[in-house]
């Protein structure tokens, strides 16, 4: 979400799972969800518990790909070739980890000596998690779910508002 310049609150977020492999518990073994931004923006984001490997990681722009390593902080701008002229292929790497703990300190304390904005502030983590709770009512209710920004509610396609669920919510079995 940094990565677009703009972190927006998502308009629409489905999500989906799978429990096969270990359906002693409530946790996916697969998870693939989808996330709707108004910019036009789609945020696919897809993962498992049951395999090692992982998919690789990427922003997938009209005009570039970024490739990020599965280890290490390494990232690679690939343009697409009708874009070849316009965008150089670029390569960034810095050997300390982003989610190091005392970096993120740092910048947080950069950040209140001089007034600039964190990396990652309240604005962002409000826009991600809002995603992510989403995500996970969504495929608890088996819902694709729309945010409105305003009242901040959760609706389904027909406008229908989906109230807040926690831990102790019995959902009804399907079939």
């Amino acid at each position: 979400m940094i990565a677009t310049g703009n972190p927006e609150f998502p308009r629409r977020v489905v999500a989906t799972g799978t429990r096969k492999a270990s359906t002693d518990r409530e946790i996916t073994d697969t998870t693939h969800l989808l996330a709707e931004f108004p910019s036009g923006l789609t945020l696919v984001v897809a993962g498992t518990t049951v395999n090692q490997v992982g998919l690789p990681e990427m922003l997938r722009g009209q005009k570039a790909t970024l490739h990020f390593a599965s280890q290490g902080n390494k990232v690679e701008l690939k343009p697409e070739s009708m874009f070849a002229d316009e965008l150089d292929a670029a390569e960034f790497s810095d050997p300390l980890p982003t989610e190091s703990i005392p970096r993120l300190e740092k910048n947080f304390f950069d950040s209140i000596r001089s007034g600039k904005a964190p990396v990652a502030g309240i604005e962002l983590a409000l826009r991600a998690h809002t995603v992510l709770c989403m995500a996970e009512i969504s495929e608890r209710l088996g819902l694709a779910l729309f945010f409105d920004e305003k009242s901040r509610t959760l609706k389904t396609d027909d406008g229908k508002v989906v109230p807040p669920i926690g831990y102790d919510t019995v959902i009804p079995a399907v079939g």
